[in-house]
């Protein structure tokens, strides 16, 4: 029982219950589907049943806030640990830390600015993470490689989940994708949210050429 107070819709509850079951999923949910709920049933589940830490990572600071925010509005009680500019990487009495994966890039760099290529201590207490946007993990873009290795460093977490809200017209490896966070996993169509009247229907009154 995660003591959510909110009801589940049957989408997020299925996504939910595959995630913890398989350890590792990739979750493709469009936006207004209520994606961060399913993040937090997921992480409140990690770490009610392990004694590891939990980080997820996003994409940029105004996220970093964002999901903070909608973690308490759900019933976290315990302080989240935000890493951002100037704050500190670590924090020994909190289990959930949010983070950007810019953040965490220089514990993946030498002197030199070369990727490393050993275990950094840093990541070892993390038993779960989560990647919001996973994409960036896997396109062609130039901070792939940074991502990546910081995926890479974290080799105690059992519990991995990746989010995106679309793969299509994303240049990437899906089998890459799957390597880091399991089977893609598809939550909801947009057609069926507007069905069920989550989101309202897109009405195009003109094109302009």
């Amino acid at each position: 029982n995660l003591n959510i107070p909110f009801d589940l819709r049957d989408y997020q509850y299925s996504a939910i219950e595959k995630a913890i079951r398989n350890k590792k999923i990739a979750i493709l949910s469009p936006t207004s589907s209520g994606k961060s709920l399913i993040l937090y049933a997921y992480t409140k589940w990690f770490l009610s049943h392990s004694k590891l830490k939990g980080i997820i990572i996003v994409p940029n600071i105004s996220l970093v806030e964002q999901l903070s925010q909608n973690f308490y509005d759900y019933g976290y009680t315990d302080e989240i640990h935000k890493i951002k500019a100037g704050a500190e990487k670590d924090n020994e009495k909190l289990r959930l830390y949010i983070s950007t994966w810019q953040s965490l890039a220089p514990f993946v760099k030498n002197e030199k600015g070369k990727l490393i290529n050993y275990e950094h201590e840093y990541f070892k207490k993390f038993g779960m993470i989560i990647l919001d946007e996973m994409h960036i993990a896997a396109n062609s873009s130039k901070d792939t490689k940074i991502v990546s290795a910081v995926l890479n460093q974290f080799v105690n977490a059992d519990y991995r989940l990746g989010d995106t809200g679309t793969l299509k017209d994303i240049k990437l490896n899906k089998l890459q994708i799957i390597g880091m966070f399991g089977d893609v996993h598809k939550t909801v169509s947009i057609k069926k949210l507007t069905e069920d009247k989550h989101i309202s229907p897109l009405k195009i009154k003109s094109f302009i050429i």
